[in-house]
This record gives C-alpha cells, structure tokens and sequence, in this order.
C-alpha cells in the first residue's frame, strides 16, 4: 500500500491514502489518513545488507498515519528530508533516526494541533 506504482521509476515518491475503520456497536466508523515517502536505492551501496535483501535494488517508504489529512502539506517536507536522512545512512537496520522522528512529531503537531494522533511507520520493500 505505501509503495505507489511506478515508484521503482523515480529516486522519491509520495502516496496519500485513507483507512477507513468500519462502525461497530460501540464506535462510529471512523477514517485516519496516511502519507508515505517512497525512495529506492541500489542494494550493493547498503553497509548492512539483511538476508531478506535479496534483489539488486531495495525500496523502502516512511509513513505517517494522521487522525486529518489538513497536516500532510507540513508532514511531505519533513517526511521527505527523514527519508532521505535514513536512506543516507545505508543500513536500514538503524531506525533510531525514525524514533526521534516519531518523538519530534508527537512534540511539535501537539502544540499546533490539539490532541491529533500520529503514528509513524516504515514500510520494506525488495
């Protein structure tokens, strides 16, 4: 879902996407909205290179899950330098980069949006 067609033709990529949580007896049916970063690189420049790893090119997206699509013009920019950050480090295997992200949306989005909920997340693709 986070890997958009076509994202092997391009060094960086954005989706916008919407989940939708069915009703239930005890909550309305509520929607969260995602934004993903796409980006690819050639699997021999990794330093730690997983087993999992086993085409010539590895693909990964950061995505950012939000509780109103209104943050997304704000979230693209950062979402594209932590991206390109982590891509820079050439092992995937340190997320602490991904942490702190997560740590400073939570901080920053608090003081300009009351009580929104982010969740941060990272998808792999071979």
């Amino acid at each position: 879902m986070a890997l958009s067609d076509g994202a092997h033709a391009s060094t960086e990529d954005f989706s916008y996407f919407t989940l939708r949580r069915r009703s239930s007896s005890k909550d309305a049916a509520t929607s969260a909205f995602g934004i993903s970063c796409t980006r690819q690189m050639d699997a021999s420049q990794l330093i730690h290179r997983p087993a999992d790893v086993t085409r010539s090119t590895v693909q990964k997206a950061v995505v950012v899950i939000a509780d109103s699509p209104q943050l997304f013009g704000h979230l693209r920019e950062k979402l594209s330098m932590v991206t390109g950050a982590w891509f820079a480090q050439r092992d995937f295997t340190d997320v602490d980069l991904l942490k702190k992200f997560q740590e400073s949306l939570s901080t920053n989005l608090q003081d300009t949006e009351d009580d929104r909920d982010l969740y941060l997340g990272s998808f792999h693709g071979h």
